[in-house]
């Protein structure tokens, strides 16, 4: 069963998590930007988000339409080195998943 409190650590453990994913994320897409400032261009238009010249990414389409960043952007994030309060420095190992 359990605690309040104990709950209460585990929601302050998610947000910390989900605030540490979205820095790494932002990080690795800042960094694909300054190596290519135009990376971006054909991607977002006219305040919409297009991949690999369609508008929006069909999530039922077969076989799936990667999108057309996110090899690079993985291996941006992979290069990306956040400090963590508690923990120090987090860093990606450079092995395939």
């Amino acid at each position: 069963m359990c605690t309040s409190l104990q709950r209460s650590y585990r929601v302050q453990t998610e947000a910390a998590l989900a605030v540490d994913a979205l820095n790494v994320l932002y990080r690795g897409v800042a960094r694909l930007h300054a190596a290519n400032p135009s990376a971006f261009k054909h991607t977002l238009r006219d305040n919409k988000f297009y991949n690999n010249g369609s508008e929006g990414i069909d999530c039922d389409a077969e076989p799936v339409d990667v999108w057309r960043h996110g090899n690079e952007l993985m291996k941006a994030m992979r290069q990306v080195r956040v400090y963590i309060y508690y923990a120090g420095f987090l860093t990606f190992s450079f092995q395939p998943f």
